[in-house]
């Protein structure tokens, strides 16, 4: 089963006691700078995604509505990946990195946690330039869904399972 845009918004509309509600794509890639390259994670997200996985910026800024609204080929990469594809010292702000051969401005560095779901070498990029050039069209992988405090998350959870079964046409039982 495939999960779609339009079933995260239905989720977070009808689930009660969600606070944040983050869809979100991933893919392998081959990340080059001049003659460097590195293996990483590319996700796609939203400025949601830093209330929910608060990245611990060391230069820069994470993701803000206006790279999602202009579908802006901007990344921002790991300390691990800095490490891969820069010369210490060197600021990577402003300066071009390059997935899948499409050419990325770095925007932000984060350090990278003890608690990091992508791994430490994830580049996080707009989710709508992810689904651009890969073609994702209403999909999304996943979605992160933190509740409110007075609320119960394995009610949450339950709740949010059994609608997307609902919504795709799978049997309760099924797992």
């Amino acid at each position: 089963v495939s999960l779609s845009l339009s079933d995260a918004k239905k989720v977070e509309e009808n689930v009660e006691g969600i606070e944040f509600m983050v869809p979100r794509n991933q893919n392998q890639a081959t990340v080059v700078r001049n003659f460097l390259s590195a293996s990483g994670q590319i996700s796609g997200d939203y400025p949601l995604l830093d209330k929910v996985q608060k990245k611990k910026l060391i230069r820069g800024r994470f993701l803000n509505q206006a790279d999602i609204e202009g579908n802006k080929k901007v990344a921002v990469i790991s300390e691990d990946t800095y490490k891969q594809l820069f010369e210490k010292d060197l600021n990577p702000i402003g300066e071009y990195i390059q997935i899948n051969d499409i050419n990325f401005k770095v925007i932000g560095m984060y350090e990278v946690g003890t608690i990091n779901i992508g791994g430490s070498s994830e580049i996080n990029i707009p989710f709508t330039t992810f689904q651009q050039i890969y073609n994702q069209g209403d999909q999304i992988g996943y979605m992160m869904i933190t509740g409110k405090p007075e609320y119960n998350i394995k009610q949450i959870e339950k709740d949010a399972n059994l609608l997307l079964k609902n919504l795709n046409n799978i049997h309760p039982d099924d797992k």
